[in-house]
């Protein structure tokens, strides 16, 4: 879909258009788009969730290290096996096994278990969500079968990445490890937040035109979610974030609007050939418009069940 690339100016105007006719009509767009390639069908994917330990402090996130209200837990692989049992029985054909970067979640841990899913399970495809690791480490779990990886970049900004990270992370080391995914021969699983703090219709149009460019296999656009009753996350010491202004940049109802423009000009034109929608748009979305969702995700996952299932905070501005 060459045919739809859009400038910068031009993704910004459309994010910031506040007209229902043109909510309407991207909407309507999108659902051409995806019923050409889906008909009415939802697809479903399994996702574990299997560990929330992490060695990154990304400001944002809930899991994040230095976030002591987090209590830690890493399923052994055996439990992991029990989810994968539970899917199975349940229908599930795709296993997502996501988590923060653990060290203790080795290649040879990973690739056993990615061995033993395939095993047990003939025709099922693994996709891993487990962040930034080595080029050799990403060919080697593609060698142990996993099919696809998921490794949003967050914003495709640099200033603004590094208002959001420690020093240590660098939007460069995320894009190059996007390209390493890729010349491993993963299907490839990329995208952005909507609403996180510093963001701009700038920051978005940006995220959006890098995945025009990239054209990853799967998009994820997620809602950078809040939770009230914690306390404001490291922001505020790390990013210049004062507490008393956190108000003005969760803003939930324009986040809400420009996640639903995000999602419908992504699919409209066409920038990945699988979109997906979970929990956490259900979360954002579902009081603002929860009918609009099934024009722009054809795929949706589902969490697998597990005693530590709780304790998990992927993705939580606290």
């Amino acid at each position: 879909m060459r045919e739809h690339t859009l400038s910068l100016d031009e993704y910004a105007a459309l994010i910031d258009a506040r007209t229902s006719a043109l909510a309407d009509e991207l909407a309507g767009r999108a659902r051409e788009t995806c019923e050409a390639a889906y008909g009415d069908a939802v697809f479903a994917r399994g996702l574990i969730e299997f560990t929330n330990v992490c060695k990154n402090d990304c400001y944002y996130c809930g899991i994040r290290r230095s976030n002591r209200a987090c209590e830690r837990y890493c399923l052994a692989p055996e439990q992991i096996l029990a989810c994968a049992d539970a899917g199975w029985q349940a229908g599930f054909r795709t296993f997502v096994l996501q988590g923060g970067e653990d060290p203790a979640v080795t290649d040879e841990w990973l690739a056993e278990l990615i061995g033993a899913l395939k095993a047990a399970y003939p025709g099922c495809a693994v996709t891993l969500s487990v962040g930034e690791r080595s080029r050799e480490s990403y060919r080697h779990l593609r060698a142990a079968g996993a099919d696809r990886y998921l490794l949003r970049h967050e914003t495709a900004t640099a200033a603004h990445y590094r208002q959001l990270h420690p020093a240590a992370m660098t939007l460069q080391r995320r894009m190059a490890c996007l390209s390493d995914l890729r010349e491993a021969g993963f299907a490839v699983g990329d995208g952005f937040m909507v609403g996180s703090p510093f963001q701009t219709t700038e920051h978005l149009a940006a995220d959006l035109a890098f995945i025009q460019e990239f054209r990853p296999e799967m998009c994820g656009i997620g809602p950078a979610r809040t939770q009230c009753q914690q306390k404001p996350c490291g922001l505020s010491h790390h990013s210049g974030l004062v507490p008393e202004k956190l108000h003005a940049v969760r803003h939930a109802a324009t986040a809400a609007q420009n996640q639903l423009r995000a999602f419908f000009i992504a699919h409209r034109q066409g920038l990945s050939a699988n979109h997906l929608a979970h929990g956490a748009h259900r979360a954002v979305l579902s009081r603002n418009a929860p009918h609009r969702l099934i024009c722009d995700a054809g795929h949706g996952r589902k969490r697998g069940t597990a005693p530590q299932r709780h304790h998990l905070q992927m993705f939580v501005l606290l």
